[in-house]
């Protein structure tokens, strides 16, 4: 990935650091930036197995349709990846 692509994709997710004048974005903000879209990949593929695995039953008894899991699992997996990049950037002393 391109530092101009990683910078532009750091930015549209909301990691500036804001605290230089240049307002350039630092490694540990590019590396979140990219890890991101993996993360997020990696909570759908489990979120779909997940509920695959259950019987049609099962699914009816928490208020899913079988043709719903993938639309549930994306939504999923991008408010696990946000939640991620936030507690990454918390750790990382980065706010956020």
């Amino acid at each position: 990935m391109s530092t101009a692509y990683a910078n532009r994709y750091a930015q549209e997710f909301g990691f500036t650091h804001r605290g230089t004048r240049t307002g350039r974005i630092t490694t540990a903000q590019r590396a979140r930036a990219m890890a991101r879209p993996l993360v997020s990949y990696y909570w759908k593929r489990r979120t779909i197995r997940e509920l695959s695995r259950l019987e049609d039953h099962r699914l009816e008894d928490i208020g899913v349709a079988r043709a719903d899991i993938p639309a549930i699992a994306e939504d999923l997996a991008r408010e696990e990846a946000s939640a991620w990049a936030r507690r990454a950037a918390g750790a990382n002393g980065f706010g956020g």
